[in-house]
């Protein structure tokens, strides 16, 4: 009786692991976005970082008034990139002598789920400002593609390519 217990077990592992813990829907990837931009605003850079696949690669364009640059990052450099926006924050902070406040919105424009429910494609516009109570110091808008999957029940981000502008 217990080794039947245990083989059920673990094919409820297994069945979890391939097809039930790898399937969303659009509540989980909105609820997925909401954890992503709650955890922006409370400066979690390990939670973003965990929100990258392992795999996950991204396609960035930057515009500035000074032109365009195009750049490319795996998760390693997109968590990097994490750490050294919240670095550059903390010293202007520091710089200032107070908190910069951080104001953002995000719009999730369309989620489009293939047809086995293991991945989505997700359309998204975001507004970032900062500064202190009375001054504008940076606007950051852009929108962006996204691939988002499922692995053992948490919502990942596969892939990204997006336009960033900053005035």
């Amino acid at each position: 009786m217990r080794r039947l217990l245990i083989f059920f077990l673990a094919l409820a592992a297994l069945w979890y692991y391939f097809v039930g813990g790898r399937r969303m829907d659009e509540a989980q990837i909105r609820t997925a976005y909401d954890r992503y931009w709650t955890a922006f605003y409370n400066d979690d850079r390990k939670a973003i970082c965990d929100m990258f696949d392992n795999d996950f690669s991204a396609k960035i364009t930057t515009e500035t008034p000074k032109g365009a640059v195009t750049e490319t990052a795996d998760r390693k450099r997109a968590c990097e990139d994490t750490k050294q926006f919240f670095d550059m924050k903390d010293a202007m902070e520091a710089k200032l002598g107070q908190e910069l406040y951080v104001n953002m919105e995000h719009t999730i424009d369309s989620i489009q789920l293939s047809a086995d429910r293991k991945s989505a494609t997700v359309e998204m516009s975001f507004e970032i400002r900062i500064g202190t109570e009375h001054r504008l110091f940076m606007k950051i808008t852009g929108s962006q593609t996204d691939t988002a999957i499922r692995r053992m029940g948490k919502v990942k981000f596969l892939n990204s390519e997006s336009e960033v502008f900053f005035y």
